[in-house]
């Protein structure tokens, strides 16, 4: 894949900045190119399942140009939020537009900028720490910092893991389920921490405490120096970014389960997460449809992730999985068929043994 496909993802913040500028039919220009577009590009463009030699793939993981692309979002992201409060607080939008331009801001925040975020929680570096809990700020997600990757990449595809969705569950009861519970585990995870290390829960290092009061904190600045309209713009464009990122927590492991053996869960797999190779999707959404490679390995750059051929495979782009999860009839006939189709090919070797 081409170093400079990446650069997509830095289209969509300049397409969400041109939809609050121009507005009117301009601004639904990110859900146009982000569910009308980018689904016809991976259709064109196809899959890409190419696997780099072991020179190539450390060179790949060497080059900071990848690095420097989520860097170069991070003021886009938060230049695209604040902009969008002051251009709904000082005009005079009406009601159908400011929802509009409200959700295509989401589209960007929680779309591109959860997945940087994403991206740059599992860094090594304090820096990189620093800017992702700056983006989940600005989506009033910051604990996910802490949940993501301590409890969902521990009980991922277990029912100790409320970002896991289980078969013949839809979308909104696990939007409910994983919205909640997502919180309550980085609330547990935290107080152990600080308990463990300090004896009270009340510290000044409890992140919980202050993932707290920091968008309490931006909500009230933008209320005080901009207006109420631009304050409570930033709160909706954050619950709609926040949805967006639970749509995609439900397609990544819908029904997926890992076996209990001795009192302890098998160890992750392949076969745990679902995979998607469209070249187009995978260049703006820095290869998050390879999420298999991901669990297998949280630390791999975005740029070096592989693609598994024995994991399970969606059959569209994250995208249009998106769309087809907000319609249950349609996500349970197409979903629950293949995972009946994945558990027959598992077992046929089973049955084969016993002839």
């Amino acid at each position: 894949m081409s170093r400079y496909g990446y650069c997509l993802g830095l289209l969509f913040p300049l397409a969400g900045f041109l939809a609050l500028i121009l507005g009117g039919w301009w601004s639904g220009l990110p859900i146009l190119l982000g569910f009308g577009v980018i689904p016809v590009l991976d259709w064109v463009a196809g899959e890409d399942l190419s696997q780099k030699d072991s020179r190539e793939w450390e060179a790949l993981k060497k080059d900071r140009f990848f690095s420097w692309l989520l860097y170069a979002y991070v003021p886009l992201h938060v230049g695209l939020v604040l902009y969008g409060a002051l251009r709904v607080g000082d005009s005079d939008l009406g009601v159908l537009e400011v929802a509009v331009l409200t959700l295509s801001t989401a589209v960007v925040t929680g779309g591109i900028g959860i997945t940087a975020a994403h991206e740059l929680l599992h860094r090594p570096t304090r820096l990189e720490g620093r800017l992702s809990e700056l983006l989940l700020l600005f989506v009033n997600y910051m604990h996910f910092r802490i949940e993501h990757p301590m409890g969902h990449h521990a009980h991922v595809a277990t029912p100790k893991d409320p970002a896991s969705s289980r078969r013949g569950e839809g979308f909104y009861p696990f939007f409910k389920r994983s919205w909640f519970g997502s919180y309550q585990s980085a609330l547990q995870i935290e107080s152990q921490r600080v308990q463990k290390r300090y004896g009270r829960f009340w510290h000044p290092e409890n992140r919980m405490i202050l993932y707290a009061l920091l968008p309490a904190a931006l909500f009230f600045g933008i209320f005080f120096l901009v207006s109420l309209e631009g304050a409570v713009f930033y709160l909706a464009q954050a619950f709609l970014a926040q949805a967006l990122l639970e749509v995609i927590n439900y397609i990544e492991h819908y029904g997926l389960s890992r076996e209990q053996r001795n009192g302890r869960y098998e160890p992750v797999t392949a076969h745990h997460s679902w995979e998607a190779n469209q070249k187009v999707s995978n260049y703006l959404l820095f290869n998050l449809q390879r999420h298999p490679d991901h669990h297998l390995h949280a630390l791999r750059p975005y740029q070096t992730l592989r693609h598994c051929p024995e994991s399970p495979k969606l059959p569209y782009s994250y995208s249009t999985m998106a769309l087809i999860a907000l319609i249950p009839p349609l996500w349970f006939r197409i979903m629950d068929k293949r995972l009946d189709d994945l558990h027959r090919v598992e077992a046929e070797p089973i049955a084969g043994s016993t002839l």
